[in-house]
């Protein structure tokens, strides 16, 4: 995850990098959206996310179904199902990115 290299480079000192800015930036498009509402509930030194809210959500519950639906068509998703995992055996097994096995 970003947020622990990000946290590591900091600790270390790494700050005043271009690599740090060009995270910065990539955090801030890619995060554009994420915007909204969150209600938690505090107890005992617990935190439970109890509501949320956001006008840019992905969820929504018309299409939310496992059953016969006339919102799309579900073998689609064995084909992009296919598809992600023929992509991830191309990038991970390049000879060329063994680092990202490591990292």
């Amino acid at each position: 995850m970003i947020v622990h290299r990000y946290a590591q480079w900091v600790y270390n000192g790494q700050w005043f990098t271009p690599l740090r800015e060009a995270l910065d930036a990539f955090v801030d498009v890619t995060q554009y959206n994420v915007t909204g509402e969150a209600q938690l509930k505090l107890f005992k030194g617990r935190v439970m996310l109890v509501g949320r809210r956001t006008p840019h959500s992905l969820y929504h519950e018309d299409y939310a179904t496992f059953g016969a639906s006339e919102v799309y068509n579900h073998a689609d998703v064995e084909g992009l199902t296919t598809e992600r995992g023929n992509q991830n055996e191309r990038i991970f097994h390049h000879p060329g990115n063994s680092a990202l096995l490591r990292s």
